[in-house]
């Protein structure tokens, strides 16, 4: 089953790529897709879409409302974000 990381921002702000991203993800806590959309729709949770551009761009797949970001500039995105928030990177 596919599972998706849920990222404070303080691991975001470590992130400056995509083998960052995977090493954060390692030590962020998994959600499965249905709980991801008990998730949907609370304060405080942000859905970041940070696949890379040929498949986000290839993928008839997307979560509504989910922002897009650049993995490889992560370091640029990740102080805008409210660090008391949940954020669900995909």
């Amino acid at each position: 089953m596919k599972r998706l990381a849920i990222l404070s921002l303080a691991a975001l702000l470590a992130a400056a790529a995509p083998p960052a991203l995977a090493a954060a993800q390692d030590q962020a806590p998994l959600v499965s897709p249905q709980e991801l959309k008990q998730m949907l729709g609370r304060a405080g949770v942000v859905v970041l879409d940070v696949r890379l551009g040929q498949h986000y761009r290839a993928s008839k797949y997307k979560i509504a409302g989910a922002l897009r970001e650049d993995p490889f500039q992560a370091e640029q995105w990740a102080a805008k974000y409210d660090q008391g928030r949940t954020y669900v990177l995909y």
